[in-house]
């Protein structure tokens, strides 16, 4: 009797959840299974959003990127709260903005790129040999190599998701507003650097058109938070300065005039998928002319023939996200809106 009352306790509370989804679009189904998987990664003590629940799945059978995905990726984790402010799931986002403040209590105003569920830095990379792995794809990792890496995007993935936060309606209070502006002072100081991007990869520091993107919404997001009331004590000015040098150096440094197209490296020729983003968070317009020649270069430098996007060249699989990313960019004004649906 108690296991059946249970079971179906459990069935009515993921019910009368799923029923709070505000989407009533295209492909609900889709959008609520979706949601339903971000809901479950989420550790609801904490409010932490976890990557994945599993270590060591492997990108190609026999291949040997096989990473432990159980922590909370910061940047991974914004997105996850921006999807759950859209569909309504208010106090999921809530909980993600407390967990983020008190996870980083002790770092700030630097972020980590990853944390555990509890907030703690994730546990060092080890490779468990006695494991044969999915499959026979071996190694079969514990912790990660991750949680020393420099990723600069993480500061203007959160800011954007907490300025996502405020035009729901959400309101932040003393602390949380004196950490928002740590991390923007963070940016101000730090933007001008290599780090190890948003793919990474586990070779030198670059200097990453995508962080530097990050780095300018970071200093815009909390420009606008001041100028709509949300937050007291922003340091306009100087955030305004280093956010202006920051597009310069996009629009000069980013962009290769012989590939007419943004590139992925300052000064580099190389592309990657993430530059679709530079239309996304409103650096610039979709139908503007160097947005669509990226676009077209991207498509024809990562596409594959069914239709999906690598996130760059040299890699093992398509990333899913990555075409939702281009299905975005066209809705947005960077082509038709059928196009995009047929896409999507």
């Amino acid at each position: 009797e108690m296991f059946t009352q249970r079971i179906e306790r459990t069935v009515q509370w993921w019910q009368g959840w799923a029923k709070r989804a505000k989407y009533d679009g295209d492909h609900r189904e889709a959008v609520l299974r979706s949601a339903l998987t971000l809901k479950l990664l989420t550790y609801v003590p904490s409010g932490a959003v976890l990557a994945a629940a599993t270590t060591s799945l492997p990108e190609r059978i026999g291949g040997s990127l096989n990473w432990d995905y159980r922590y909370c990726w910061l940047r991974d984790a914004s997105l996850t709260t921006r999807a759950m402010l859209e569909l309504g799931y208010w106090s999921e986002a809530e909980d993600f903005m407390n967990w983020m403040l008190t996870a980083t209590r002790l770092t700030q105003p630097e972020l980590r790129v990853l944390y555990t569920v509890f907030g703690q830095k994730a546990p060092k990379e080890r490779e468990l040999d006695y494991l044969a792995g999915y499959r026979n794809s071996r190694p079969v990792r514990t912790g990660t190599g991750a949680r020393d890496q420099l990723q600069l995007d993480v500061y203007g993935a959160v800011l954007d998701a907490a300025a996502q936060y405020a035009q729901h309606g959400g309101d932040f209070d003393h602390d949380m507003s004196k950490a928002l502006i740590g991390f923007g002072n963070f940016v101000e100081n730090h933007w001008d650097q290599p780090d190890d991007g948003i793919w990474e990869p586990r070779h030198q520091r670059m200097n990453h058109t995508n962080s530097r993107l990050l780095c300018w919404v970071a200093l815009d997001r909390l420009v606008s938070l001041h100028e709509k009331g949300k937050i007291k004590g922003v340091p306009v000015e100087r955030f305004s300065k280093a956010r202006e040098a920051i597009r310069k150096q996009i629009e000069q440094r980013g962009w290769n005039s012989k590939l007419q197209s943004y590139v992925s490296i300052l000064d580099g020729d190389h592309l990657d998928s993430s530059l679709l983003l530079l239309a996304w968070y409103g650096f610039e317009k979709p139908d503007s002319h160097r947005m669509q020649a990226t676009y077209r270069a991207v498509a024809e430098c990562l596409g594959t023939t069914n239709g999906l996007l690598f996130r760059h060249k040299d890699h093992e699989g398509t990333f899913a996200i990555c075409s939702f990313w281009e299905a975005e960019y066209i809705a947005l004004g960077g082509g038709a809106l059928k196009q995009a649906k047929e896409l999507f």
